[in-house]
């Protein structure tokens, strides 16, 4: 059985005021990625890598 990779949350350090700074809703993205925003603000928590990337993609389609 193969599973997902995981990745610590502060990867994602900084994107929330990004997206905002780019005209965008950061919570939403995290939501759709199955990302908590709660977990932002703890660096050691982890996430799936899956998950990051498909937020990354999500963001950078939203901000286009």
């Amino acid at each position: 059985m193969h599973s997902d990779p995981l990745i610590r949350i502060r990867s994602l350090t900084g994107f929330i005021p990004l997206v905002c700074e780019l005209g965008g809703d950061p919570i939403p993205m995290l939501e759709k990625c199955h990302v908590s925003p709660d977990l932002i603000e703890k660096g050691d928590a982890v996430v799936s890598h899956a998950s990051v990337i498909r937020l990354l993609e999500v963001a950078a389609d939203a901000l286009k």
